[in-house]
């Protein structure tokens, strides 16, 4: 096998791939070859394991392989961060439970929201995969684990599966009541969620309290982090809310944030759209 890509492609990018497989710099088996004689750099391994997965590959053995081969001062260095930040996704492999037992070293050398929001992420697509299969088994034994661990975020981890558990069964009554004690308890300095659950009750709230409490979510996540994503959220819910005026700043802002970064706008454009079509405001 010279290269290899799944999944559905348009005319451009099938093209796109055919040259690829084509050049020999470029193709899977040029990587392979590379990572198994060990002369691939920590840049090449990343593409590596990265083109396995487009290859519709389970590539979770191999970066467990290839992470636990490295020394503790090795698997903290950035480059090998970003291998288990983007790519590892398994919570009951080995090179997980080094990253656990390292967090301290970790977060000295980034930022404890960025290991902890990993940790976290990891956890949470374990247990969300157990919903999916209807592996209740499963779901509870990983979350008895977690309860008897010392991880001090194990009970925001718990607390966040039960909440997406509502989410995943479209039980959104059960997602809103539970949603309001977790920002409470939890989210005080966590963005992600604040804005996350924020543009979740835009989609499926209706109550005008419940949605007031999200818009104060999503204004906390914007002052945070003033980017497209938490405008765009905090746009939304003014929208919804009938807040024309304060929309539309926030909307504008939003696409002048898009085109400063060279992100599509065609989604706030639309949502512009709609905002200029309230007829009343404040």
């Amino acid at each position: 096998m010279m290269h290899r890509e799944a999944g559905k492609k348009d005319a451009l990018e099938m093209i796109m791939l055919g040259e690829a497989a084509l050049d020999t710099t470029r193709q899977l088996r040029t990587f392979e070859r590379k990572y198994f004689a060990k002369t691939a750099t920590t840049s090449e391994i990343y593409t590596y394991f990265k083109m396995l997965d487009r290859a519709g590959i389970d590539n979770q053995v191999s970066i467990n392989s290839y992470l636990n081969g490295l020394s503790d001062a090795d698997l903290i260095k950035q480059e090998n961060w970003r291998i288990m930040y983007d790519l590892f996704r398994d919570v009951e492999m080995q090179a997980f439970n080094r990253v656990i037992l390292n967090r301290d070293a970790f977060m000295q050398k980034y930022t404890e929201d960025s290991i902890d929001n990993k940790i976290l992420g990891l956890y949470n697509g374990a247990l969300m995969t157990r919903v999916q299969k209807l592996d209740s088994l499963g779901y509870n034994n990983m979350i008895s684990k977690l309860e008897k661990s010392k991880l001090n975020i194990a009970n925001k981890i718990i607390d966040y599966a039960h909440l997406n558990r509502f989410k995943m069964k479209s039980d959104w009554r059960g997602y809103q009541v539970a949603a309001v004690p977790f920002i409470e308890k939890f989210c005080k300095n966590d963005y992600r969620r604040l804005n996350e659950i924020a543009y979740n009750f835009y989609e499926r709230v209706i109550d005008r309290e419940l949605l007031l409490q999200a818009e104060s979510w999503a204004k906390e996540a914007v002052r945070m982090g003033d980017n497209v994503r938490h405008n765009y959220t905090l746009a939304c819910l003014q929208y919804k809310l009938l807040k024309k005026n304060e929309a539309l700043i926030t909307c504008k802002h939003t696409i002048d944030l898009a085109r400063k970064s060279g992100v599509e706008t065609k989604t706030a454009d639309l949502l512009l759209e709609k905002i200029n079509q309230i007829k009343s405001s404040e």
